[in-house]
């Protein structure tokens, strides 16, 4: 037991969630890779399509190969959001959860419906975890207890729809504290090569 304590840990904040969630022990990566760039790069022309003047504020570092992909989830983002105020500005689209020391963000708000959007590219995975606290958050910013959330997989050109109560969204998030406060030994799962502690893990040891 004394050699899984000396691990460290990633921080309880809203993007760790889902990866904390398969296995206590997740410890992010220093730094970030080339997909953590191509990522930022989407997520900011993505952003820019919302706001004034988008087209001399898209970054030049999006491939052109990743423009198709922007372009699908602005389409998607404005046939979701009809009428309706897209916000994309990074101070309005932060979002303070409760019981969370740091803030999380979103990728665009559209309020007047009670819903947010994120964009993700890559590899399809689970992000339940990590909207629902962000859904938790704004349900308090806009005194409601509904929230919908559209994860948006550019890459693969598909959308998911997710749908919390305000008490459904705190429930999840109270059961990943308990378990994130009293972690079991660390498990195998799908983000171990991504984990700080691969080489050091004791469970890795075990299979090896």
């Amino acid at each position: 037991m004394t050699e899984i304590v000396s691990l460290k840990r990633s921080d309880f904040r809203p993007s760790s969630l889902d990866k904390l969630s398969e296995c206590s022990w997740f410890a992010s990566t220093p730094g970030g890779n080339e997909a953590t760039a191509r990522g930022d790069a989407i997520d900011l022309a993505f952003r820019a399509h919302f706001m004034t003047d988008p087209e001399s504020s898209e970054p030049f570092c999006l491939a052109d190969e990743d423009k198709p992909a922007v372009g699908w989830a602005v389409e998607q983002t404005r046939r979701l959001a009809g009428e309706a105020l897209v916000i994309t500005g990074k101070r309005l689209c932060k979002v303070d959860v409760p019981n969370f020391e740091r803030p999380g963000e979103v990728d665009a708000l559209v309020p007047n419906k009670y819903m947010h959007l994120d964009l993700k590219s890559g590899q399809k995975r689970s992000y339940k975890l990590q909207q629902a606290a962000y859904a938790l958050g704004l349900m308090d910013r806009y005194f409601t207890d509904y929230w919908t959330v559209f994860l948006l997989y550019c890459d693969q050109r598909e959308m998911q729809r997710l749908a919390f109560t305000y008490e459904g969204a705190k429930q999840l998030i109270d059961q990943a504290r308990a378990e994130y406060d009293h972690p079991q030994k660390p498990t195998v799962n799908e983000f171990c090569s991504w984990c700080a502690n691969f080489e050091r893990c004791p469970t890795q040891r075990e299979l090896a």
